[in-house]
């Protein structure tokens, strides 16, 4: 439909009064009258005024030409129209245009009239009024010319109608026209007002394509869409970098090469972009090279620039980089001189970043030096450049780099100095405080900074209660304290977090209260928590402490249908609490479900597997999984090896107990080429290897390495090494040893007091063996009784055992050991000493004079049987000595 033109009436219009009644004066002419006039005269006279903008003058001619004649054509009616054009008067033009056959009779408007008029129209940013214009002249049966579309077109340019620019500029192929190079420069500026770039680019290749030379009107658009066109593809850019996650930090440089695919040069805030991106995504070595690259284009990176970068550093750790990068700022800037506007100058945010990094870092001394330079506000490189005043964040990375390190005391030394005019703690800083405390075991001081916030106005966060039951999951029977926490965070109104659950249970696995540990499980999952690795752990822990074994394994493969994968925690801790319970077969299997699970075995996990061999007498697996450990290249430990050596001597085949010595000491002995030092505790463990398979030289082997690494044998090495000699039946080496090693054990009095005042009667043996170890204790009692069958004036041998208060074990173990000895192997008759003897103790017994001279009969009667060698009594008890070499 065709818009209708605003009607314009002759009382809206009054021709301006002529200078002279009977003439009009026109400019370098004399006066001339209107009777002699003529049409062409008058035309010119009209397109005179025109071209000088009188408008007023060509409407006041063209009035006295209507008034006193000729009567005008549509000639001089076209020159005054495109007079009002060159004057603006777009509504008087459209006036004429409508009323020409009114005002002469006969004159009809034609193509050219309706052109004057559709640029008057486009001049006065009239394109409702061109298209009705347009359509007018087809009503009347003219054929609109290029004249007539590209006037419409500016007007509907003027009027920012890029898409009847467009629907115009279509039809000139509809109205078998041929498109000027003014009709392309028109749509083109058109295109480019509404901020079209592309098309404006198109129109541009297709006037290539079509050949036709642009005018001013297409190349200043086109100049105009290029640099729109690159600040909108820069906005574009910064936009989507500034949503762009992290993990996609590969696009960024696909939009880089975008840009200088369409010859868009990047700018520092597209940089700025860039760099957060890669912050976002932990890719410091991209950001640093990304910040290389953009010196090299010219572009010198802001404090902005250098802040992300730092903050890339702080995520990795990279605490030399931090600091280096902050000293090399006042290089950033091309001036020298460090008050001027080129000069990076270093703010709070970039120092936060280096101090962050050094906090991650654990490198407490540097985050507290440049703390110590930001509070004194010295020169930083070049004299007017200072470091900015710390702030609370800054206190609390320093604060927070001391966790590691364990200084608790500088880290509530730096939280009380937290004052006016210093910045005052935060609930921030209270957290870093209470968290170092929790890490070093302070756990009152850190419940006490807790229960300090509200006094210094400072409103608790959920990480506040997560530190605090934490720090109750440190200390024995605090698990009290730690539910009043979870019970107070709720009536103020914060919602317990999985890590607060999860603390909470730690402390339930403390105090082995598995009852409770599996309600606040339970709580989490009413809660709609997704139960977290940590917590499971500690769950299965608490019911392995209370011996519920049932429990801790359903819950293991309820993690399953949690969607949850058991790490090397929950392995390990099953696998002890296994081995612990004497399920060592379930142990092993569950070792081997770690590697179908992908989940790698720590020294832990592979000491759990070998105490399990251990207990169930799988030497051959136990020498497998200590092989592959050290091929695993993981860090073995003293334990790990002293359970090796163990499981490896507590073998067992067709169900009798073999000890496989040489892997055992194979293994004591890879100590030694990995470095370690001589560990007592190991070298036991190798001799009582020794010891069950009859290898007293390797065992005496052993001994001497332990002296040559300058340790003192304890109880259990001696105890060791006697049983190895017995159970070789090397008793004279055994006698020797004793002799020279273990004199403050072996006591033989005659007369006095024993050991610990004991009384006795002049003529007794006495031999007291307080402190024993049983193999010791056994050697000192035949060594005893030699001693009194050869005394041929002893009464009777009181021997002093004890009653076991000092034990080790539950009960004693040294009386029944020596018990047995005299009266299951020697079948010796002893009593207890009664108190009318001068002798009477509860821990001690008496083998009197005639029992010990029936035993040297007994040996005398065996000796032509024996022959000459060792004494008769230590063959009497140790059969096993050549026995054992053969098999």
């Amino acid at each position: 439909m065709v818009p209708q033109l605003p009607e314009l009436t002759c009382r809206s219009w009054h021709p301006p009064k002529c200078t002279s009644r009977h003439s009009v004066s026109l400019p370098g002419q004399l006066e001339v009258p209107n009777n002699l006039r003529s049409l062409q005269t008058c035309t010119k006279e009209i397109q005179e005024l025109g071209r000088s903008s009188r408008w007023e003058g060509a409407l006041s001619l063209l009035a006295d030409t209507l008034q006193r004649g000729p009567r005008p054509d549509a000639i001089v009616f076209n020159a005054a129209i495109s007079a009002m054009e060159r004057g603006g008067q777009w509504q008087r033009a459209c006036f004429l245009l409508a009323n020409m056959q009114k005002l002469a009779e006969g004159c009809s408007p034609d193509l050219f009239s309706y052109n004057a008029g559709i640029s008057a129209c486009a001049r006065g940013h009239q394109w409702l009024q061109s298209l009705a214009l347009v359509g007018l002249a087809r009503e009347h049966l003219l054929k609109p010319d290029v004249v007539t579309m590209n006037c419409a077109m500016s007007a509907c340019g003027f009027g920012n109608q890029w898409d009847k620019t467009l629907d115009l500029f279509m039809g000139f192929r509809a109205s078998r026209l041929t498109a000027s190079t003014a009709s392309y420069g028109t749509a083109a500026a058109a295109l480019g007002g509404g901020k079209k770039w592309e098309q404006v680019l198109s129109f541009m290749r297709l006037m290539s394509v079509r050949r036709v030379e642009p005018d001013s009107n297409a190349r200043n658009a086109a100049t105009r869409s290029q640099s729109e066109a690159r600040q909108q593809v820069s906005y574009s850019c910064s936009k989507a970098l500034a949503n762009l996650p992290g993990e996609n930090w590969q696009e960024v440089l696909e939009m880089l090469n975008s840009l200088r695919q369409v010859q868009v040069e990047a700018n520092q805030v597209i940089c700025n972009s860039a760099v957060a991106v890669f912050q976002r995504g932990g890719r410091w070595r991209e950001a640093k090279a990304f910040v290389s690259s953009m010196r090299t284009q010219h572009i010198l990176p802001n404090i902005v620039t250098l802040g992300s970068l730092a903050s890339c550093f702080a995520q990795a750790s990279l605490w030399q980089e931090s600091l280096y990068l902050l000293w090399q700022t006042s290089d950033e800037g091309h001036s020298t001189q460090p008050d001027t506007q080129d000069c990076v100058q270093v703010d709070v945010v970039l120092c936060n970043a280096v101090l962050t990094a050094c906090e991650r870092a654990g490198e407490w001394i540097w985050a507290l030096w440049l703390l110590n330079e930001m509070k004194l506000r010295r020169p930083w490189r070049l004299p007017g450049m200072s470091l900015p005043a710390p702030d609370a964040i800054s206190y609390n990375a320093v604060i927070s780099s001391c966790r590691n390190s364990g200084r608790w005391e500088l880290a509530l030394a730096l939280f009380s100095g937290m004052k006016p005019p210093d910045p005052t703690p935060t609930a921030a800083s209270f957290n870093a405080a209470m968290s170092v405390c929790d890490a070093s075991y302070q756990w009152q001081r850190s419940l006490s900074l807790f229960w300090d916030m509200p006094r210094r106005s400072v409103q608790r966060t959920t990480i506040s209660y997560v530190s605090a039951v934490s720090s109750c999951a440190k200390a024995d029977g605090q698990l009290r304290t730690a539910l009043d926490l979870l019970r107070r965070m709720r009536k103020e109104t914060l919602h317990p977090t999985v890590e607060t659950f999860g603390a909470a249970i730690a402390a339930c696995e403390r105090e082995a209260n598995w009852d409770t540990a599996r309600g606040l499980l339970k709580q989490m999952v009413e809660a709609k928590l997704q139960p977290s690795i940590i917590a499971l752990n500690s769950v299965i822990a608490a019911y392995l402490r209370g011996h519920q074994v049932s429990e801790a394994v359903q819950t293991f493969e309820e993690m399953s249908r949690m969607d949850l994968h058991p790490d090397v925690i929950t392995f390990t801790t099953l696998m002890n609490g296994l081995v612990d319970n004497e399920l060592w077969a379930e142990s092993l299997h569950l070792f081997h479900e770690m590697s179908k699970k992908h989940v790698q075995p720590n020294v832990i996990s592979y000491t759990a597997a070998l105490r399990a061999c251990e207990q169930g007498g799988r030497w051959q697996h136990a020498f497998a999984f200590h092989s592959e450990m050290r091929q695993s290249k993981l860090e073995l430990d003293l334990m790990e090896c002293a359970t090796a050596i163990s499981a490896c001597s507590a073998g067992t085949v067709a169900g009798e107990e073999i000890s496989h010595w040489s892997q055992a000491l194979g293994v004591f002995e890879q100590l030694r080429h990995l470095g370690f030092v001589q560990n007592r505790i190991c070298c036991n463990r190798a001799l009582q290897a020794c010891a069950k398979a009859c290898r007293w030289e390797a065992s005496l082997a052993v001994g001497l390495s332990l002296e040559r690494s300058g340790l003192e044998p304890s109880v259990f090495t001696v105890n060791a090494q006697l049983g190895a000699l017995r159970t070789s039946g090397e008793w004279r080496l055994a006698l020797q040893f004793m002799a020279r090693d273990l004199k403050p054990y072996s006591i033989i009095e005659r007369g006095g007091e024993a050991q610990g005042g004991l009384p006795f009667s002049e003529g007794d043996h006495v031999l007291d063996l307080h402190g024993m170890p049983s193999e010791v204790a056994r050697v000192a009692v035949l060594n005893g009784l030699e001693d009194a069958m050869r005394d041929s004036q002893a009464r009777a041998l009181l021997i002093v055992t004890g009653q076991g208060l000092h034990s080790t074990q539950a009960s004693a173990t040294l009386r029944p050991m020596v018990v047995a000895l005299l009266q299951d192997e020697l079948k010796l008759e002893i009593r207890t000493p009664s108190p009318s003897e001068g002798r009477g103790t509860p821990g001690a017994f008496v083998i009197p004079r005639r029992e010990i001279i029936r035993l040297q009969k007994s040996l005398e009667a065996m000796q032509p049987a024996v022959g000459t060698g060792p004494p008769a009594l230590w063959q009497i008890l140790a059969p096993c000595g050549t026995q054992r070499k053969k098999k």
